[in-house]
């Protein structure tokens, strides 16, 4: 059969490299039409092909606004799509693997990441971090595998959006590989760590891991209902980590951890807070503020707010209405997400949207610049001349077993 394989950028690709049938690929969050290395068709979800000689469509973990988007694409040309539950390379030899996943985007994955590789690395562990797949990376031509071991290496040329994700974990002392080729992104992290060491795949947005796991962690967002088909990833889950305790009410935590446990009656289930933090407290106080938020929680994961807003509030700030500065690609994605309201989305897939980002952030009036993107602003907005306050998540267990018990079986000493 010929195929169409739509879904997540890094799921995509992943199922791409294992289908010799496919004809052609939609990413979720890709930029703009592109190419893999050999030669197959990319497209962004929002901007399939008009024709195509697909046969059928093969849809992988994505978040539900692409689901429906694809799904009304298919039928409109009359082709059937297949749900593809995705599948899984061996786990390198002599190496164990742990997972972090998240049931949808800006659920706290990152920061559970962090939480998982500090954990093991105080423990003795040799640990690094194998990440999920970009698809924007394609349009950098950043086609090898890389390790990046420090935060002064993020400055090289690659999509915000990876720097975001990678960025909380080298500055917590966790190298992290990364590449557009899933195997081979297991193999260096294998070699990474050597025998006896952890890898930690990192996924992205509603992704499933493609490697084979001893340990599955999954964060769960108590501000959203999981999506119907969440049901299906959290059964594989050996560790439930129900996100932002801190800001949800006690009936809807009761609700979703009852859910999670009617859909899984067997893993472990751990509260955490997902507080936030500033870097200087005293400069947001009563001040008017230019907020930027993190681009996939806001537009992929569908919140209207993020670390930024809930800082903002707690010191009083004034938020300043971006939509009458921002430009080029900040202001259409304003325009296109009437649910966004006073704040700028972290978008930087390519060159000229970090250009745009940058124009947007400056030519917005405020005393100071309110930033919740884990990309470092020296990198993005470097000609800014107010101050810039960064403010950022860190997840700590607050009910249920702490994460180091959880993980205790891989730490030495252990079978």
């Amino acid at each position: 059969m010929r195929e169409l394989i739509a879904g997540d950028g890094g799921s995509v690709l992943v199922a791409g490299a294992m289908t010799p049938g496919a004809v052609a690929l939609a990413c979720e969050g890709l930029a703009a039409p592109t190419i893999t290395p050999s030669g197959l068709p990319v497209f962004p979800i929002d901007a399939l092909p008009e024709e195509t000689d697909a046969e059928v469509v093969r849809l992988v973990a994505c978040e539900e606004k692409t689901k429906s988007t694809v799904r009304s694409w298919s039928d409109a040309r009359g082709i059937g799509v297949v749900v593809e539950p995705g599948h899984r390379f061996a786990r390198p030899d002599g190496v164990r693997v742990v997972a972090v996943s998240a049931a949808s985007t800006g659920s706290g994955k990152t920061a559970l990441t962090r939480r998982v590789a500090r954990i093991l690395l105080r423990s003795g562990v040799k640990v690094v971090v194998a990440r999920h797949p970009i698809a924007n990376l394609l349009l950098w031509g950043r086609f090898d595998t890389h390790v990046v071991r420090s935060p002064s290496e993020l400055t090289t040329p690659r999509p915000l959006e990876e720097r975001e994700e990678i960025a909380p974990i080298v500055g917590a002392g966790v190298s992290v590989v990364t590449g557009l080729d899933p195997q081979h992104v297991a193999e260096v992290a294998a070699r990474e760590v050597g025998e006896g060491g952890v890898v930690v795949w990192d996924g992205g947005g509603a992704a499933t891991p493609w490697i084979e796991t001893d340990l599955d962690l999954v964060a769960v967002d108590l501000l959203r209902l999981p999506p119907a088909d969440a049901a299906e990833r959290l059964r594989s889950a050996d560790a439930i980590v129900l996100t932002k305790a801190d800001s949800a009410p006690a009936d809807r935590t009761h609700n979703i951890e009852s859910w999670v446990r009617d859909h899984n009656p067997d893993p472990t289930v751990i509260l955490a807070d997902l507080s936030v933090g500033v870097s200087a407290g005293n400069v947001l106080a009563d001040r008017r503020v230019v907020l930027v938020e993190d681009w996939p929680s806001l537009v992929l994961g569908g919140l209207a707010a993020g670390a930024g807003s809930v800082a903002a509030r707690r010191f009083r700030c004034g938020v300043v209405d971006p939509r009458p500065f921002a430009v080029g690609a900040i202001a259409q994605l304003l325009q296109q997400h009437d649910h966004i309201r006073g704040v700028i989305p972290s978008l930087g897939r390519t060159e000229e949207e970090l250009a745009d980002l940058a124009a947007s952030v400056q030519q917005t009036p405020g005393d100071a610049v309110l930033w919740a993107s884990n990309a470092d602003p020296a990198g993005v907005i470097p000609a800014e001349r107010r101050p810039i306050v960064r403010a950022f998540g860190e997840l700590t267990e607050v009910a249920g077993p702490p994460l180091q018990d959880v993980l205790a079986p891989l730490l030495p000493g252990h079978a």
